[in-house]
């Protein structure tokens, strides 16, 4: 008999494989998870996975990214599964002084604490223009002075400032020109929401990153962690003052306890009005903030105020 006389005869073990909180991980009626399964088919292995996956899209649907990723796990391997660190190293040595290197923004990504912190291990001056209006002239300025002195210079939100593209395309095509002129260490690098003025020109010359938040409550704490350096762990290790090292306990306890703050608030932006009665758009420089002030707390008090941080 087919699928659909296979649930009317056996409504209970359908509700029960429905109404599970993993229906892509768990066995589908027939699959020997009860007795009940040998008075009808073996859907759980006469069914394909892309057949189990069509049921979830139908019945399940919010589990429907759960079940692609896992079909994506299974068929192709866990590394097609996992957004590859953000390797800033890595543009940086691929790109020149002429080629600007376009961080491609996406919701809840702020890739400036990173560069920023970046250019300080590499001991480079990073100057900064966040555009929008009357700062193409700022722009074009700061351009200039970093061509000049080697230093890196940074256009952000070039999403928001239409009427300077064209400048934008022209200084990169000058760029491009004088490459043999310029200083070795210097980089322009940009960053931009998806828009469709931006100059192709620019596009094809450059090196593109995008740095698009995790998907899942797991996900999010990694990329926390991947974003904290070790000395950040052990930074009251060190401290005499503090015995016993309390105080690097406490810290690690709690940075954890932000981490998981910090990704369940972005899951909770994913369902809107529904997750938020105001929408505010956490990224991660509300992260490295807090974990800021959280240092900055241990740091000035003689004791951990438990009661200050609730």
């Amino acid at each position: 008999k087919g699928l659909l006389d296979d649930v009317k005869a056996r409504p209970g073990l359908w509700r029960q494989w429905v109404q599970s909180g993993e229906p892509h991980t768990t066995v589908l009626p027939g699959g020997g998870a009860s007795p009940e399964d040998a008075d009808g088919n073996d859907w759980d292995n006469g069914l394909n996975v892309f057949q189990k996956i069509l049921l979830i899209r139908a019945w399940r649907e919010e589990k429907l990214l759960f079940a692609l990723t896992e079909y994506v796990r299974s068929q192709m391997g866990k590394m097609y599964t996992e957004a590859p660190p953000f390797d800033l190293q890595r543009a940086l040595d691929d790109s020149a002084p002429a080629t600007p290197i376009i961080f491609i923004l996406s919701q809840g990504a702020d890739p400036m604490n990173l560069l920023q912190t970046f250019a300080n291990s590499h001991n480079k001056k990073l100057q900064t223009v966040s555009l929008g209006q009357g700062q193409g002239e700022n722009a074009k300025k700061m351009i200039d002075t970093c061509r000049r002195s080697g230093d890196w210079a940074m256009l952000q939100n070039c999403h928001l400032s239409k009427t300077f593209m064209p400048e934008l395309e022209n200084q990169v095509a000058y760029l491009a020109a004088q490459q043999q002129q310029l200083p070795a260490a210097f980089r322009l690098w940009l960053t931009s929401m998806p828009t469709d003025f931006f100059p192709v020109f620019v596009l094809q010359n450059s090196i593109k990153l995008t740095n698009e938040p995790p998907t899942g409550l797991r996900a999010n704490m990694i990329r926390c962690y991947n974003e904290i350096k070790e000395s950040e762990l052990e930074i009251f290790a060190a401290d005499e003052t503090f015995p016993e090292c309390s105080k690097e306990h406490a810290y690690k306890k709690m940075l954890y306890a932000l981490c998981f703050f910090h990704s369940v608030v972005l899951e909770r932006k994913k369902f809107g009005p529904l997750g938020w009665n105001v929408l505010y758009e956490w990224n991660d420089t509300d992260f490295h903030v807090s974990k800021q002030w959280l240092q900055l707390f241990l740091k000035e008090q003689g004791a951990v105020p438990w009661e200050s941080l609730e």
